[in-house]
Protein backbone atom coordinates (compact mmCIF):
# COMPACT_ATOMS: atom_id res chain seq x y z
CA UNK A 1 0.00 0.00 0.00
CA UNK A 2 2.44 2.89 0.61
CA UNK A 3 4.35 1.60 -2.53
CA UNK A 4 1.38 2.33 -4.58
CA UNK A 5 1.11 5.97 -2.98
CA UNK A 6 4.76 6.54 -3.31
CA UNK A 7 4.67 5.57 -7.19
CA UNK A 8 1.57 7.88 -7.60
CA UNK A 9 3.98 11.34 -6.09
CA UNK A 10 2.92 10.04 -2.73
CA UNK A 11 6.00 10.96 0.23
CA UNK A 12 5.92 8.04 2.28
CA UNK A 13 6.82 8.50 6.02
CA UNK A 14 6.41 5.69 8.57
CA UNK A 15 6.80 6.41 12.47
CA UNK A 16 6.87 3.61 15.54
CA UNK A 17 5.25 -0.03 14.60
CA UNK A 18 3.41 0.37 11.72
CA UNK A 19 4.57 -2.94 10.81
CA UNK A 20 6.37 -6.05 12.48
CA UNK A 21 9.40 -4.06 12.79
CA UNK A 22 9.64 -0.65 14.18
CA UNK A 23 11.87 1.61 12.33
CA UNK A 24 11.98 -1.44 9.85
CA UNK A 25 15.26 -3.54 10.41
CA UNK A 26 15.22 -6.64 11.14
CA UNK A 27 18.57 -7.64 12.33
CA UNK A 28 19.96 -7.87 15.67
CA UNK A 29 17.59 -5.89 18.22
CA UNK A 30 15.53 -4.63 14.61
CA UNK A 31 18.92 -1.65 14.40
CA UNK A 32 20.60 -3.88 11.55
CA UNK A 33 19.67 -4.48 8.36
CA UNK A 34 17.92 -6.07 6.16
CA UNK A 35 15.34 -4.01 5.95
CA UNK A 36 11.93 -5.31 6.15
CA UNK A 37 10.00 -3.25 3.06
CA UNK A 38 13.09 -2.19 1.16
CA UNK A 39 11.95 0.59 -1.37
CA UNK A 40 8.59 1.63 0.49
CA UNK A 41 9.13 5.00 2.58
CA UNK A 42 10.98 8.14 2.61
CA UNK A 43 11.35 8.04 6.16
CA UNK A 44 11.12 5.37 8.73
CA UNK A 45 12.27 5.89 12.09
CA UNK A 46 11.73 5.20 15.73
CA UNK A 47 12.20 7.74 18.30
CA UNK A 48 14.36 9.00 20.37
CA UNK A 49 13.94 7.71 23.28
CA UNK A 50 15.01 6.83 26.62
CA UNK A 51 15.01 2.91 25.20
CA UNK A 52 17.92 1.59 23.29
CA UNK A 53 16.73 -0.31 20.61
CA UNK A 54 13.40 -0.85 18.80
CA UNK A 55 12.83 -4.43 19.88
CA UNK A 56 13.41 -2.51 23.59
CA UNK A 57 10.66 0.18 22.80
CA UNK A 58 8.40 -2.74 21.69
CA UNK A 59 8.50 -4.70 25.34
CA UNK A 60 9.53 -1.33 26.89
CA UNK A 61 8.77 -0.76 30.62
CA UNK A 62 8.99 3.00 32.35
CA UNK A 63 12.08 4.98 31.53
CA UNK A 64 13.98 2.83 29.36
CA UNK A 65 13.87 -0.14 30.88
CA UNK A 66 13.83 -3.24 28.66
CA UNK A 67 12.09 -6.68 28.70
CA UNK A 68 13.98 -9.49 30.52
CA UNK A 69 12.53 -12.56 28.28
CA UNK A 70 11.20 -14.64 30.59
CA UNK A 71 11.68 -12.73 33.90
CA UNK A 72 10.10 -9.51 33.41
CA UNK A 73 6.27 -9.08 34.83
CA UNK A 74 3.28 -8.97 32.11
CA UNK A 75 1.92 -5.32 33.64
CA UNK A 76 3.51 -2.20 35.26
CA UNK A 77 1.76 1.07 36.51
CA UNK A 78 4.68 3.71 36.95
CA UNK A 79 3.54 7.42 38.46
CA UNK A 80 4.85 9.41 36.43
CA UNK A 81 3.93 11.36 32.59
CA UNK A 82 2.42 9.73 29.41
CA UNK A 83 6.68 9.80 28.28
CA UNK A 84 7.25 7.47 31.29
CA UNK A 85 6.60 4.47 28.21
CA UNK A 86 6.88 4.39 24.23
CA UNK A 87 3.89 5.82 23.25
CA UNK A 88 4.28 9.02 24.71
CA UNK A 89 7.45 9.47 22.49
CA UNK A 90 5.93 8.31 19.36
CA UNK A 91 2.61 10.71 19.86
CA UNK A 92 5.51 13.69 20.26
CA UNK A 93 7.05 12.61 17.06
CA UNK A 94 3.84 12.20 15.37
CA UNK A 95 2.48 15.73 16.39
CA UNK A 96 5.85 17.44 15.40
CA UNK A 97 5.98 15.54 12.25
CA UNK A 98 2.28 16.40 11.68
CA UNK A 99 3.94 20.41 11.61
CA UNK A 100 6.61 20.04 9.33
CA UNK A 101 3.46 17.96 6.80
CA UNK A 102 1.24 20.97 7.06
CA UNK A 103 3.91 23.42 5.12
CA UNK A 104 4.20 21.14 2.36
CA UNK A 105 2.50 20.77 -1.44
CA UNK A 106 2.75 17.38 -1.89
CA UNK A 107 0.21 14.70 -0.68
CA UNK A 108 1.56 12.71 2.30
CA UNK A 109 0.99 9.03 3.63
CA UNK A 110 1.94 9.19 7.39
CA UNK A 111 1.49 5.82 9.54
CA UNK A 112 1.94 6.39 13.22
CA UNK A 113 2.26 2.96 14.69
CA UNK A 114 1.74 3.04 18.52
CA UNK A 115 2.71 0.06 20.33
CA UNK A 116 0.04 -0.81 23.61
CA UNK A 117 -2.00 -2.84 24.17
CA UNK A 118 0.70 -4.89 23.45
CA UNK A 119 2.38 -6.72 26.08
CA UNK A 120 3.82 -6.01 28.15
CA UNK A 121 0.34 -4.18 29.48
CA UNK A 122 2.34 -1.04 30.76
CA UNK A 123 1.07 2.40 31.03
CA UNK A 124 0.84 5.47 33.46
CA UNK A 125 -0.53 4.76 36.68
CA UNK A 126 -3.57 7.53 36.17
CA UNK A 127 -4.72 5.02 33.51
CA UNK A 128 -4.98 2.13 36.09
CA UNK A 129 -6.97 4.92 38.17
CA UNK A 130 -9.25 5.48 35.86
CA UNK A 131 -11.27 1.73 36.40
CA UNK A 132 -12.20 -0.07 38.95
CA UNK A 133 -11.06 -3.42 38.33
CA UNK A 134 -13.92 -4.94 39.72
CA UNK A 135 -16.10 -3.51 37.43
CA UNK A 136 -14.45 -4.59 34.42
CA UNK A 137 -16.75 -7.78 32.96
CA UNK A 138 -15.02 -10.90 32.90
CA UNK A 139 -15.28 -13.43 30.16
CA UNK A 140 -18.70 -15.41 29.57
CA UNK A 141 -16.98 -18.00 27.56
CA UNK A 142 -13.77 -19.39 29.44
CA UNK A 143 -14.00 -22.99 28.87
CA UNK A 144 -11.50 -25.26 26.91
CA UNK A 145 -12.66 -26.17 23.31
CA UNK A 146 -13.36 -29.37 22.39
CA UNK A 147 -10.57 -31.16 20.04
CA UNK A 148 -9.91 -29.94 17.33
CA UNK A 149 -9.71 -26.35 18.29
CA UNK A 150 -8.18 -23.12 17.88
CA UNK A 151 -7.30 -23.29 21.50
CA UNK A 152 -3.36 -23.33 22.96
CA UNK A 153 -1.48 -22.30 25.73
CA UNK A 154 -0.72 -18.73 26.18
CA UNK A 155 2.80 -19.19 25.39
CA UNK A 156 3.64 -15.60 24.45
CA UNK A 157 2.42 -14.14 28.00
CA UNK A 158 3.23 -17.55 30.11
CA UNK A 159 6.51 -18.21 28.65
CA UNK A 160 8.02 -14.69 27.40
CA UNK A 161 6.81 -13.03 30.78
CA UNK A 162 7.65 -13.98 34.35
CA UNK A 163 6.66 -13.28 37.97
CA UNK A 164 3.11 -14.67 37.13
CA UNK A 165 1.33 -15.35 40.60
CA UNK A 166 -0.24 -18.22 39.49
CA UNK A 167 -2.48 -19.50 36.32
CA UNK A 168 -4.63 -16.34 35.41
CA UNK A 169 -7.56 -19.36 34.37
CA UNK A 170 -7.50 -20.45 38.07
CA UNK A 171 -6.24 -17.28 39.58
CA UNK A 172 -9.04 -14.92 39.81
CA UNK A 173 -7.32 -12.21 41.35
CA UNK A 174 -4.69 -12.34 38.66
CA UNK A 175 -6.48 -12.68 35.92
CA UNK A 176 -8.95 -9.52 37.13
CA UNK A 177 -4.93 -7.72 37.26
CA UNK A 178 -4.57 -8.55 34.07
CA UNK A 179 -7.87 -7.20 32.28
CA UNK A 180 -7.46 -4.06 34.73
CA UNK A 181 -4.19 -3.41 33.12
CA UNK A 182 -4.88 -3.97 29.81
CA UNK A 183 -7.80 -1.70 29.72
CA UNK A 184 -5.11 0.96 31.55
CA UNK A 185 -2.80 0.10 28.32
CA UNK A 186 -5.58 0.35 25.79
CA UNK A 187 -6.82 4.06 27.54
CA UNK A 188 -3.39 5.31 27.75
CA UNK A 189 -2.96 4.88 23.89
CA UNK A 190 -6.57 6.17 23.12
CA UNK A 191 -5.16 9.54 24.76
CA UNK A 192 -2.01 9.41 22.38
CA UNK A 193 -3.95 8.64 19.34
CA UNK A 194 -6.40 12.09 20.41
CA UNK A 195 -3.49 13.79 20.77
CA UNK A 196 -2.52 13.10 17.34
CA UNK A 197 -6.19 14.24 15.85
CA UNK A 198 -6.03 17.45 17.96
CA UNK A 199 -2.99 18.41 16.45
CA UNK A 200 -4.31 17.61 12.73
CA UNK A 201 -7.34 19.97 13.82
CA UNK A 202 -4.92 22.86 15.15
CA UNK A 203 -3.42 22.70 11.93
CA UNK A 204 -6.82 22.98 9.61
CA UNK A 205 -5.26 19.86 7.75
CA UNK A 206 -8.71 17.41 9.09
CA UNK A 207 -10.58 18.95 6.42
CA UNK A 208 -8.04 17.39 3.70
CA UNK A 209 -7.33 14.32 4.93
CA UNK A 210 -8.11 10.89 5.56
CA UNK A 211 -8.00 9.49 8.71
CA UNK A 212 -7.95 5.68 9.50
CA UNK A 213 -7.21 3.60 12.75
CA UNK A 214 -7.36 0.22 13.10
CA UNK A 215 -5.33 -2.70 14.85
CA UNK A 216 -4.13 -5.76 13.78
CA UNK A 217 -5.66 -8.40 16.11
CA UNK A 218 -7.63 -8.82 19.08
CA UNK A 219 -6.46 -10.09 22.38
CA UNK A 220 -8.14 -12.95 24.36
CA UNK A 221 -8.28 -12.58 28.22
CA UNK A 222 -9.54 -15.59 29.24
CA UNK A 223 -12.15 -16.61 26.92
CA UNK A 224 -11.88 -20.21 25.54
CA UNK A 225 -9.22 -20.14 28.87
CA UNK A 226 -6.80 -18.09 26.49
CA UNK A 227 -4.38 -15.18 27.41
CA UNK A 228 -3.23 -13.81 23.91
CA UNK A 229 -4.10 -13.69 20.09
CA UNK A 230 -2.76 -16.43 18.23
CA UNK A 231 -5.73 -18.27 17.32
CA UNK A 232 -8.73 -17.85 14.99
CA UNK A 233 -11.64 -17.26 17.86
CA UNK A 234 -13.49 -14.08 17.21
CA UNK A 235 -11.81 -12.20 20.27
CA UNK A 236 -8.44 -12.72 18.51
CA UNK A 237 -9.80 -11.85 14.90
CA UNK A 238 -12.08 -8.86 15.98
CA UNK A 239 -10.12 -5.52 15.75
CA UNK A 240 -11.21 -1.51 15.92
CA UNK A 241 -11.69 -0.02 12.59
CA UNK A 242 -12.27 3.63 11.97
CA UNK A 243 -12.56 5.64 9.35
CA UNK A 244 -12.54 9.89 8.56
CA UNK A 245 -12.25 11.71 5.55
CA UNK A 246 -13.47 15.32 4.75
CA UNK A 247 -17.36 15.62 3.87
CA UNK A 248 -18.74 12.43 5.55
CA UNK A 249 -22.31 12.07 5.65
CA UNK A 250 -22.57 10.90 8.78
CA UNK A 251 -19.28 10.52 11.00
CA UNK A 252 -19.39 9.09 13.88
CA UNK A 253 -22.07 6.50 13.06
CA UNK A 254 -21.26 2.35 13.69
CA UNK A 255 -21.19 0.00 10.82
CA UNK A 256 -22.29 -3.77 12.20
CA UNK A 257 -21.20 -4.89 8.27
CA UNK A 258 -18.19 -7.66 8.35
CA UNK A 259 -14.76 -6.04 6.92
CA UNK A 260 -11.54 -7.21 6.72
CA UNK A 261 -7.90 -4.94 7.19
CA UNK A 262 -7.13 -5.73 3.43
CA UNK A 263 -10.17 -3.31 2.51
CA UNK A 264 -8.52 -0.84 3.43
CA UNK A 265 -6.22 -0.14 0.40
CA UNK A 266 -8.93 -0.43 -2.06
CA UNK A 267 -10.47 1.74 0.30
CA UNK A 268 -7.82 4.85 0.32
CA UNK A 269 -7.67 4.18 -3.47
CA UNK A 270 -11.26 4.71 -4.30
CA UNK A 271 -11.30 7.94 -1.41
CA UNK A 272 -8.35 9.64 -2.97
CA UNK A 273 -9.19 8.93 -6.49
CA UNK A 274 -6.14 7.23 -7.36
CA UNK A 275 -6.31 4.06 -9.72
CA UNK A 276 -6.12 0.59 -8.32
CA UNK A 277 -4.12 -2.46 -8.31
CA UNK A 278 -6.12 -5.01 -10.61
CA UNK A 279 -5.45 -8.05 -8.25
CA UNK A 280 -6.92 -6.21 -5.05
CA UNK A 281 -8.63 -8.85 -2.78
CA UNK A 282 -10.11 -6.69 -0.63
CA UNK A 283 -13.24 -4.15 -1.45
CA UNK A 284 -13.57 -0.67 -0.66
CA UNK A 285 -15.38 0.49 2.02
CA UNK A 286 -17.00 3.48 0.68
CA UNK A 287 -20.57 1.94 0.52
CA UNK A 288 -20.62 1.29 4.26
CA UNK A 289 -19.29 4.75 5.10
CA UNK A 290 -21.78 6.88 2.80
CA UNK A 291 -24.44 4.65 4.70
CA UNK A 292 -23.75 2.25 7.75
CA UNK A 293 -26.25 0.99 7.45
CA UNK A 294 -25.34 -1.15 4.56
CA UNK A 295 -24.61 -5.00 4.41
CA UNK A 296 -21.21 -6.59 4.19
CA UNK A 297 -20.01 -6.59 1.12
CA UNK A 298 -18.25 -10.38 0.92
CA UNK A 299 -17.33 -12.84 4.48
CA UNK A 300 -13.98 -12.08 6.02
CA UNK A 301 -11.09 -15.22 6.14
CA UNK A 302 -8.33 -15.43 8.57
CA UNK A 303 -5.57 -18.08 8.81
CA UNK A 304 -3.01 -19.21 10.96
CA UNK A 305 -0.48 -21.62 11.56
CA UNK A 306 -1.17 -25.78 11.81
CA UNK A 307 -3.74 -25.51 8.95
CA UNK A 308 -5.89 -23.45 10.64
CA UNK A 309 -8.68 -21.51 8.06
CA UNK A 310 -11.68 -19.36 9.35
CA UNK A 311 -14.20 -18.10 7.50
CA UNK A 312 -16.78 -15.34 8.73
CA UNK A 313 -20.15 -13.67 7.73
CA UNK A 314 -22.66 -11.82 9.37
CA UNK A 315 -24.00 -14.77 11.59
CA UNK A 316 -21.86 -17.59 11.92
CA UNK A 317 -17.65 -18.07 11.55
CA UNK A 318 -16.50 -21.82 10.74
CA UNK A 319 -13.24 -22.75 11.69
CA UNK A 320 -11.46 -25.57 9.46
CA UNK A 321 -8.38 -27.68 11.02
CA UNK A 322 -6.30 -29.28 8.34
CA UNK A 323 -2.69 -29.96 10.28
CA UNK A 324 -1.41 -32.25 7.86
CA UNK A 325 -3.21 -31.01 4.75
CA UNK A 326 -6.82 -33.18 5.53
CA UNK A 327 -9.30 -32.14 7.33
CA UNK A 328 -9.19 -33.03 10.58
CA UNK A 329 -12.45 -31.50 11.87
CA UNK A 330 -14.73 -28.06 12.12
CA UNK A 331 -15.47 -25.58 14.55
CA UNK A 332 -18.84 -23.47 14.26
CA UNK A 333 -20.17 -20.46 15.73
CA UNK A 334 -23.77 -18.55 15.96
CA UNK A 335 -23.66 -15.39 16.31
CA UNK A 336 -27.03 -15.26 15.61
CA UNK A 337 -29.75 -13.09 18.52
CA UNK A 338 -30.62 -15.71 20.75
CA UNK A 339 -31.57 -16.37 24.71
CA UNK A 340 -27.80 -18.08 25.01
CA UNK A 341 -26.44 -14.26 24.43
CA UNK A 342 -25.01 -13.15 21.14
CA UNK A 343 -21.69 -15.22 20.27
CA UNK A 344 -22.19 -17.83 22.81
CA UNK A 345 -23.94 -20.88 20.64
CA UNK A 346 -20.95 -22.57 19.82
CA UNK A 347 -21.02 -26.20 17.82
CA UNK A 348 -18.04 -28.52 17.33
CA UNK A 349 -19.55 -30.34 14.13
CA UNK A 350 -16.55 -32.61 13.38
CA UNK A 351 -18.48 -35.58 13.55
CA UNK A 352 -21.44 -34.54 11.54
CA UNK A 353 -19.32 -33.69 8.51
CA UNK A 354 -16.49 -36.18 8.76
CA UNK A 355 -20.10 -39.26 9.47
Amino acid sequence: MPVWFRQHGYRTLSLGKFTHYPGGLTGEHWTEPPEELPNTWDRIWVPESPWETPEDMMHGYANGVPRDRGESPTWEAYDGPDTAYPDGWVAKDAIQTLGELAEETDPWFFAVGFFKPHLPFAAPKKYFDQYDPYEIPEPRDTEIPPSPSSWHGSGEMMGNYGQHPGDPNEDREYARTLRHAYAAATSYVDVQVGRVLEQLEKLGMNNNTIVVIWSDHGFALGEQRIWGKHSLYEVALKAPMFIRYPGMNSPGEVSNAVVETIDIFPTLTDLTGMPSPVEFEGYSLRKQLEDASAMSSKPAFGHWTRGQATVRNDEWRLIVHRPDGEIEGFELFDFRESEAGRGLIRMNIRRLFMN
